[in-house]
């Protein structure tokens, strides 16, 4: 009998883990599970606020979006430390291979990262399943439901992760077989749900944006009052009511002319939307899921606050205040989940931000031009951030050294 290669045991794992978890035929059926479960709760406001109900807020959809993909973006490097202090990419590595290419068979590195992520930020935490081959060593990342899964902590101290299957039926996982993503939390296992401790905010955004559709749907767009200086009997008021409603009402009517007839005057109202009070609060909506998710309002498509001079600091910003603290977060999970105990002491991972840290043309130019006077980048490492090819030969292998300048500790007479 031919023995299965490394995917089809990954395939037999990962049917046996979804066979009482997540159903692999669609991965839709997560966010169907998000509902039909906790599903989130109804807000002030009056929306039911879950996790697939808050992604349909525009700028909370466009929040969430581009955090997780940008961290998708960002390629995740796997290095080995040596005695000597230097580091070399550990490609050979198979964490290398399930963050870089392929962490199951449904999956790209790309998608999986980016679930990952949104379930991180939606729900506080994600998880996956850890496939592990016949060393211990992780041979794949299952993706699992967040909203069926809880932690515990037993008597001995040994975390427990407790998974609600599709009957319902608990499983208990242990920790080395669960690869956990933890948001911001004050427990130090899990994170805060922000569909449940930002609720009310993002529920009122929800009943603005269905307040808007419902008026452009059903509004009178004459916006008035009918008056009518005889008086009408209530079945002369019902077909008025009705024929005006069929004429005039909803967004393919507007801007349409009305006849009156029977001595009825047209008394003009202001349009509510124009209200200052109601736009101002929906920018205010914009702002404070911006807050929420730790992002500049300029990244929701907020202008209000950009400038010319200020668009590229608040790139920056993005980069280091709301991607960093991600990439970190995702950085230390890896280290400590997916490298034993030997690897941890020289294997480390971590994401390459240069390109979302990069400036424009001009800017990112001269930094490259100091570096590389500087002495501490040589041509090849320089080619190597733009994706070029290295230069053959030692040309490009040589570092610059300024000859204007000396060692402090051991200075020569009259310079270098």
């Amino acid at each position: 009998m031919k023995r299965p290669g490394p995917f089809g045991r990954l395939i037999h794992a990962a049917r046996y883990v979804a066979s009482g978890t997540w159903s692999p035929q669609s991965i839709g059926e997560l966010d169907e599970w998000m509902d039909s479960q906790l599903g989130g709760g109804h807000s002030m406001a009056g929306p039911s606020v879950s996790g697939s109900s808050a992604v349909t807020f525009a700028a909370f959809y466009s929040g969430v979006s581009q955090i997780s993909q940008t961290i998708a973006s960002c390629r995740t490097n796997v290095f080995r430390r040596y005695p000597d202090g230097m580091s070399y990419r550990w490609r050979i590595h198979p964490v290398y291979k399930l963050l870089v290419r392929r962490p199951n068979p449904y999956m790209d590195a790309f998608r999986w990262k980016e679930r990952m992520q949104y379930h991180a930020i939606v729900w506080g935490n994600g998880y996956s399943f850890i496939v592990r081959d016949g060393s211990d060593r992780p041979a794949g990342l299952i993706l699992m439901n967040p909203e069926r899964m809880r932690e515990e902590i037993e008597d001995d101290g040994t975390l427990v992760y407790i998974y609600r299957d599709l009957r319902n039926d608990e499983q208990r996982y242990n920790q080395s077989q669960i690869f956990h993503l933890a948001g911001f939390g004050f427990d130090g296992v899990s994170g805060y749900s922000l569909i449940r401790i930002h609720r009310e905010a993002i529920g009122l955004g929800l009943s603005q944006q269905e307040f808007t559709s419902r008026f452009t749907n059903n509004g009178t767009h004459l916006g008035g009052l009918l008056l009518s200086k005889s008086k009408l009997s209530d079945e002369a008021q019902k077909r008025l009511k009705a024929s005006f409603s069929q004429m005039y009402a909803g967004a393919g009517n507007a801007g349409k002319f009305a006849v009156l007839e029977e001595e009825m005057d047209y008394k003009p109202l202001g349009m509510p939307l124009e209200d200052a009070q109601f736009l101002e609060s929906k920018i205010f909506q914009v702002q404070e899921i911006a807050r929420i998710l730790n992002i500049s309002p300029y990244k929701l498509k907020d202008y209000s606050h950009a400038t010319f001079s200020n668009i590229e600091h608040l790139g920056i910003e993005y980069a280091t205040d709301t991607i960093r603290p991600w990439a970190e977060r995702w950085e230390s999970a890896i280290d400590t989940q997916l490298f034993n105990e030997l690897e941890q002491d020289y294997a480390y991972a971590e994401f390459d931000l240069s390109a979302i840290q990069r400036g424009d043309f001009k800017t990112q130019n001269e930094g490259f031009s100091i570096a590389r006077n500087g002495g501490w980048m040589n041509g090849n490492e320089i080619r190597q951030k733009q994706g070029l090819n290295p230069v053959p030969g030692r040309a490009g292998e040589a570092y610059w050294i300024p000859k204007n300048m000396d060692d402090a500790n051991n200075p020569t007479e009259g310079g270098a």
